[in-house]
């Protein structure tokens, strides 16, 4: 495919191509920035300072060279990182925004996440590999390990647990994993030569496992003591009709037992025991009341395309494809259920693409996308690759966002102590009332925020996913031909 042109549209208005990444928003963990990635470019807004924020990178490459699709912060707030289309992992420092390091990957990643003692990222990517890499800056090249795969099937998303302990990976393949390490990670042999043999061998059990539903509970990943730290397949979490979307824990970080929550293809939102593999709770967004009388536009299946989790671990929120708002969920404790709190819905007909609660429950939304220009193979030298990233960021730069705020409404409540009625009193901000004001919408938004060229850009990332997750079925004479066309692609490249 190639990339928009200044005449077709690609840096006037929105063009709409076949890749487009959704635009993501990310909160500080106390409050102090908020960031938006759209395309190549990252626009942060420090609301400690009430200004936008310019970030510094002297690592190489210098930029995003393609979409971002995945970002996070550490536990802490100290880190941030981003990666994407380019395959490239960003760690940077937020206390001055400068990037300290820049990995690349073989494969264009997904998702990203830290370890709870923010020692190691963790990124998965598109052929269903988890890497980690350490966030200590030093002398030399630090060179990325895989820590475990998925059977070649896309990794969706990416969770650790409060306590450190699990790694939860979700993918295009309907289920979930749940990982445990079961040793110091950092005295992994990354060097060790056997390495690529002991992830065959994990490869080769998880097909196993998964073709043996009633063994999975047993199924471990061998060896454990060569690589010291090996993960080990601990649970599947099996249920899904469709590709898993996104996943998010609930109940409070402070009882030492959260649940995990995700969202699929299938239109469900559902609960899990992930220690011990079981399914809790299935919400069916479909029946909600406000998606079957008409304010949408249509009855078919629309995928859950993200989540979020309140600080107190009781309210879930959740965006649906081709929905112009958001659904909020009550997770109780006591039940182990997951019920309808309240469906809010913006004023322009636009769909969010990302959410984020912050420190003080207050939910972030952001709707907008633009198209990852891809460098392809035949950009080899230099000058190309510079050339496209200038694309990128130009791109990135004039990609217009949508960013909304819901905030919870105390006074509504007439000082009754009623948990209830405490979770119900969520409601759209106005925009001049915003944190921020227009400093912040001008930051994050970009210079037009035409609600129309927002709602077409995030349509078209919301098809891209679909398309994406979506695995084409072949008939057997398809296949066949196929087959036919790879074996002959092999003789012509043998007598070549």
């Amino acid at each position: 495919m190639e990339p928009a042109t200044e005449d077709d549209g690609g840096f006037m208005g929105v063009h709409v191509g076949e890749n487009m990444a959704p635009a993501l928003v990310s909160v500080h963990p106390k409050g102090a920035h908020i960031v938006v990635s759209i395309g190549a470019g990252l626009r942060i807004f420090d609301f400690l300072k009430n200004t936008p924020v310019a970030v510094e990178d002297n690592t190489t490459p210098g930029k995003h060279g393609e979409a971002i699709r995945a970002v996070a912060f550490n536990e802490e707030g100290t880190l941030f990182a981003s990666a994407g289309d380019d395959k490239l992992v960003k760690l940077w420092i937020t206390e001055t925004w400068s990037c300290v390091k820049t990995t690349r990957l073989p494969k264009k990643v997904t998702s990203v996440a830290f370890s709870k003692d923010s020692k190691w990222v963790l990124f998965a990517d598109k052929f269903g590999a988890v890497h980690c890499l350490p966030t200590e800056v030093k002398d030399g090249k630090d060179e990325p390990f895989q820590l475990l795969a998925h059977c070649c099937s896309i990794i969706t998303d990416l969770e650790v647990t409060s306590d450190g302990k699990y790694i939860v990976t979700s993918d295009r393949d309907f289920k979930i994993r749940v990982s445990t390490i079961m040793g110091d990670i950092s005295r992994l042999d990354v060097d060790c030569a056997l390495g690529s043999t002991f992830q065959l061998f994990e490869l080769i059990l998880c097909v196993v496992a998964f073709t043996e539903h009633e063994r999975l509970d047993q199924v471990s990943v061998f060896p454990r003591d060569p690589l010291k730290g090996a993960p080990e397949i601990w649970k599947y979490c099996l249920g899904h009709s469709s590709f898993v979307t996104c996943t998010a824990f609930v109940g409070k970080r402070s009882s030492g037992q959260q649940f995990l929550v995700s969202g699929s293809g299938d239109s469900t939102v559902r609960l899990w025991d992930y220690y011990n593999g079981k399914m809790l709770d299935v919400f069916y967004t479909g029946e909600v009341e406000e998606l079957r009388n008409g304010k949408v536009e249509d009855d078919s299946s629309r995928a859950v395309s993200g989540l979020s989790v309140s600080p107190d671990g009781s309210v879930v929120a959740v965006l649906i494809e081709r929905f112009s708002g958001v659904l909020l969920l009550h997770y109780d404790d006591a039940t182990k259920k997951l019920t309808h709190l309240e469906s809010i819905f913006l004023s322009e007909q636009v769909s969010p693409t990302s959410l984020a609660f912050d420190v003080d429950s207050r939910l972030w939304l952001v709707a907008g996308a633009a198209e990852s220009i891809e460098l392809g193979d035949q950009l080899v030298t230099p000058e190309d690759a510079a050339a496209a990233e200038a694309r990128a960021q130009m791109v990135a730069r004039t990609a217009v966002a949508h960013v909304r705020l819901i905030r919870k409404h105390t006074s509504d409540l007439g000082g009754e102590d009623n948990a209830r009625e405490t979770l119900a009193a969520y409601k759209l901000c106005e925009e001049d009332s915003m944190p921020g004001g227009e400093s912040l919408r001008l930051a994050l938004q970009g210079s037009r925020a035409d609600a129309g060229e927002v709602a077409v850009a995030a349509e078209a990332a919301e098809q891209a996913m679909r398309k994406l997750m979506s695995k084409r079925q072949y008939t057997i004479e398809q296949r066949e031909n196929r087959k036919r066309f790879r074996n002959d692609k092999k003789l012509e490249n043998k007598e070549g």
